[in-house]
């Protein structure tokens, strides 16, 4: 625990986004893989995993991470919405074993684009090696959740890091797959709206925002 803090510590004083590690990336393209494979056989049904893998957790232990898809909400704020959803079952989140969910309106397989799967679901990834998940929730309330869409959702500790995560993973590959590079960071502009509020109201975010597109210059140009 004493490690865990320090590293904590660390990655927060340097006001940068926890990192992602290379089984992220195996698990985000071999979970999509079977997703394609489960949908072709018509094997996808709710609440049943279709796909399981350990990913390298912040101080190296494995999580052993499963996916399903699950019925979306026929009322609130994700019935309401025209975007596809993914998330970690809070029931799970901070275990060693955890279940990440996407929501369907229906059993059976879409047609995903692989850039936007690759960006949401390492978004979910980082809340499954999110440190702050272990520490003591009666002086970090880090398992609450929030509702989508309010300022309130945009400003949690643990949705900021893995908005960047998800952020970073677009820039990598839109438009053209192009690396980030100063120029882009320089002149980057909000994108959505929970970077508006964080612009707009909360500088201290914005720059943790900037300094992890820096910290992916570094790791291009030292590549």
């Amino acid at each position: 625990m004493k490690l865990l803090l320090e590293n904590f510590r660390k990655y927060l004083n340097e006001g940068k986004t926890i990192p992602a590690n290379p089984s992220m990336y195996k698990w985000a393209a071999d979970a999509f893989k079977a997703y394609r494979a489960a949908a072709k056989k018509d094997e996808l049904k709710f609440d049943q995993p279709f796909f399981s893998a350990p990913v390298d957790g912040y101080d190296g232990e494995k999580i052993e991470v499963e996916m399903i898809i699950t019925k979306l909400p026929e009322t609130g704020v994700l019935a309401k919405s025209n975007r596809t959803f993914y998330a970690i079952r809070a029931a799970t989140i901070g275990a060693q074993k955890q279940t990440m969910m996407k929501f369907q309106k229906e059993e059976g397989g879409d047609q995903p684009d692989f850039r936007m799967w690759k960006s949401i679901v390492l978004h979910e990834l980082t809340h499954v090696i999110d440190p702050k998940f272990k520490l003591d929730t009666e002086k970090h309330p880090w398992r609450r959740t929030y509702q989508y869409g309010t300022e309130e959702y945009a400003t949690s500790p643990q949705e900021i890091d893995a908005h960047i995560r998800g952020r970073i993973e677009d820039m990598k590959q839109w438009p053209f797959g192009d690396p980030i590079t100063r120029d882009r960071v320089r002149n980057y502009k909000p994108e959505g709206w929970v970077e508006k509020i964080w612009k707009e109201k909360y500088p201290e975010i914005w720059k943790k925002l900037l300094n992890s597109l820096h910290a992916e210059i570094d790791d291009t140009e030292n590549s």
